[in-house]
């Protein structure tokens, strides 16, 4: 392997990036870009300045704060997997997002390690987001004192448990492709992973919480677990940073000398909906388009078991899941293109196209969410939840269209749909805060929530109406 070529890769990468989200959609606008910024600065800063106040309140001590670090290692490890299975789910698509690598002198393999380079890195940047108000706040409370504190507990921690993870999913990789199960290979892995972490969470990490309260109340310095920070004490931080290379190097090396042909997977169809007539209406077109797709029996897979995952834990309203689906909105409108050209052809319209992404989207995820409601119709002998689960499955279909819209993912791009995944997000935290702030009863909630969806409408149809004419004066 040639690490010069992997550095390539990765170079190419982010720049791949950087032109191909932050210059889609948009995030092409520097209002919108500085908008962004904004509200993430105006968050952290509120965070920050809490989480301030809180220590200063309770006068804590800079031990307490320490073992407050130490703890938090247990929240590292879940904001890791989080990413993990979020990543994962995204690059499923990296086979056509790598494309471009084609014609390029590299080997599989130094496709693969770059592709896990920049696995890492977004996992790593969704970490740190979410620590970032308490990195802050201990900075600017007692400066350096927790600089090793931190580099041990969440730096060091986030890439070990990535990469114990990616060790993982490759080896049970291996059974899949064994079992001829190439196609959803990454779900069931996914899936596999998923319920060991259930028990992982609910058996071990409470042992190692009490554990690192218990090394505090019998002060006896900091818990084994997180021998990272306990070689650190000992010997330096130099100690435990050729420890961390060391380990990391051994998994990296286990981890890229694994078969692993995902890259390679570049089929997005399977061969379902054949009874579908050839002659079928445009709109059975458009269903069917997204029923074919390997993309909607993984998420569907996902939904299903993670519903039963919900039933065997007696969680309420574990029908929801299926919302999953949704997922797919995000490539919507990308998907519909070969359709939409033809269209074109003859006779189109931005309105009646929109109509037919949101209704066909809707057809199938209320047809595949039907053994759900039955299953949960049996269980807890209602039918009422159906209105809620469809009005749901509404609202979710069209804002994350609309991110898709606004942040097109191109070639399957998945850095694209992360940026429309973090805008949906951004938009929940305004619509929960708005409802918060001004204390808003249950049907001004709906009124409020139908506006948003107006206006989630009107932002896609104008938006489909600027790619139009991009595509008619390209």
């Amino acid at each position: 392997m040639r690490y010069s070529k992997v550095c390539e890769i990765t170079k190419i990468m982010f720049v791949f990036f950087q032109r191909n989200v932050l210059n889609v959609g948009l995030l092409n606008k520097k209002i919108f870009r500085l908008f962004i910024i904004g509200v993430v600065v105006l968050l952290t800063a509120f965070l920050s300045f809490e989480l301030y106040n809180f220590f200063e309140s309770t006068n804590s001590s800079q031990r307490q704060i320490g073992v407050i670090l130490d703890s938090y290692s247990c929240s590292v490890f879940m904001w890791t997997f989080v990413a993990f299975i979020f990543v994962k789910i995204l690059f499923m698509k990296k086979g056509s997002f790598l494309e471009f690598t084609d014609q390029m002198p590299v080997t599989k393999q130094e496709k693969n390690i770059s592709i896990l380079i920049f696995e890492i890195c977004t996992a790593l940047s969704v970490v740190i987001i979410f620590s970032l108000a308490l990195i802050i706040t201990l900075i600017t409370r007692d400066g350096s004192a927790f600089i090793t504190r931190i580099i041990c507990n969440i730096f060091f921690n986030c890439v070990t448990i990535y990469f114990v993870f990616e060790l993982l999913y490759s080896i049970f990789g291996i059974f899949c492709n064994y079992m001829g199960l190439e196609k959803v290979k990454n779900i069931i892995v996914i899936c596999i992973l998923s319920l060991l972490l259930v028990g992982f969470y609910l058996v071990i990490i409470p042992d190692v919480f009490l554990s690192i309260l218990y090394t505090y109340k019998d002060n006896t310095g900091t818990a084994s677990i997180l021998f990272y920070m306990v070689v650190t004490e000992k010997y330096g931080i130099l100690a435990s940073t050729i420890l961390f290379v060391v380990i990391n190097s051994i998994l990296g090396f286990l981890i890229v000398h694994i078969p692993n042909n995902d890259a390679n997977c570049t089929n997005k169809y399977a061969r379902t909906c054949r009874f579908i007539m050839k002659k079928s209406a445009i709109l059975s077109a458009y269903v069917v388009s997204f029923l074919r797709k390997v993309d909607t029996i993984n998420y569907y897979f996902i939904a299903v078991f993670s519903y039963l995952i919900t039933i065997v834990m007696k969680i309420d309203k574990g029908y929801y899941v299926i919302l999953i689906l949704s997922l797919n909105s995000l490539y919507a409108y990308v998907e519909t293109e070969s359709l939409r050209n033809i269209i074109i052809q003859k006779k189109y319209s931005v309105v009646k196209d929109y109509c037919r992404i949101i209704m066909s989207q809707i057809i199938y995820i209320s047809v595949l969410a039907i053994p759900v409601c039955i299953v949960d119709i049996f269980l807890n002998k209602e039918i009422l939840f159906i209105v809620d689960l469809f009005v749901a499955i509404i609202f979710s279909v069209v804002f994350f269209t609309m991110a898709g819209i606004l942040f097109p993912a191109k070639n399957e791009n998945p850095f694209s749909a992360m940026v429309g995944i973090m805008f949906i997000i951004m938009i929940g935290l305004i619509a929960v805060s708005v409802c918060f702030f001004l204390k808003l009863n249950e049907k001004s909630i709906i009124v409020f929530m139908v506006l948003l969806s107006v206006a989630s409408v009107s932002i896609s149809i104008f938006g489909m109406n600027k790619l139009y004419g991009k595509l008619i004066h390209s």
